[in-house]
């Protein structure tokens, strides 16, 4: 199939991009990388007729990193993150994770402000920023605003973006990786395909090696990208081995729900196991 007709709105600059926002009044869709919303547009699922591409918004495509802040322009590609983590300007985090993303074409093309307006729940990206406690900032013609990733996100394809505005940033404080751990595993049939589930765990310990803070983001298992609350408070004070932590987790799920206590509790106690056992610092 192809996409219905459109019309195609081609800005230059930020200022550009938020005035065609502005001027289209809610009707104008953003297109980034379109590795998402294109396929969409291709078998109609979505069918957009005002189209602002950000491509040529340079403003979009830095990354810029000091002493207390890491700052992603909405438009910097996955492969962008990844290359800088490979040289050491980024954690090692950033690259274990994305290069999980589908194949190295689309994550030349797929950019980190598309994943997080898209708010699937299956998307890396998104889970990243959730463990590491980002900060989205948006803008429009009125002005910008910062807002946290973990109330940015409302439910599929759905964010606190308003109708004029414009995901240009996302913030990360370095300060909170200080002594932190990570682990990250998923399962899938393939390397590159959707994860049928997935978890990422960042934790920093005590002098007893119990967990103090730990933040477990689950992928696929939710209807939008969301931190697992109840279950951290659960696992707070656990020590930071794969023996404990299961224990800690049936007892979650024995004490949860019917509806939580569905196979999801299996999934996610195997996975946060091998997550666990495969941590390392940021």
């Amino acid at each position: 199939m192809k996409p219905a007709k459109f019309n195609l709105h081609t800005p230059r600059s930020l200022t550009e991009a938020l005035q065609a926002k502005a001027k289209l009044q809610g009707q104008g869709t953003l297109l980034a990388g379109g590795q998402s919303l294109v396929a969409l547009m291709n078998f109609r699922v979505a069918q957009p007729t005002e189209i602002i591409a950000l491509s040529n918004v340079t403003e979009l495509k830095t990354i810029t990193i000091t002493d207390g802040q890491v700052r992603l322009g909405s438009g910097v590609t996955y492969s962008d993150v990844i290359a800088a983590s490979t040289a050491g300007s980024l954690p090692r985090l950033f690259k274990e994770v994305l290069s999980n993303i589908a194949s190295e074409p689309i994550r030349n093309k797929g950019t980190v402000g598309g994943a997080i307006a898209q708010a699937d729940p299956s998307a890396e990206f998104p889970a990243l920023c959730l463990a590491l406690g980002a900060e989205i900032v948006v803008a429009s013609t009125s002005g910008s605003r910062v807002v946290p990733v973990h109330t940015f996100f409302r439910g599929y394809m759905d964010t606190e973006a308003r109708e004029d505005e414009v995901i240009v940033e996302i913030r990360f404080d370095r300060r909170l990786w200080s002594e932190t751990n990570f682990g990250y595993s998923q399962v899938a049939d393939r390397q590159g395909d959707y994860a049928d589930a997935a978890v990422l765990l960042t934790y920093r310990t005590d002098a007893e090696d119990r967990m103090i803070a730990p933040v477990i983001v689950s992928m696929n298992l939710r209807s939008f990208p969301c931190r697992w609350s109840d279950l951290m408070e659960h696992l707070t004070g656990t020590r930071a081995d794969q023996e404990s932590v299961a224990g800690a987790v049936e007892d979650y799920f024995a004490a949860a729900s019917a509806e939580l206590a569905r196979p999801e509790g299996t999934v996610v106690k195997s996975v946060l196991q091998e997550a666990l056992g495969s941590a390392g610092r940021i």
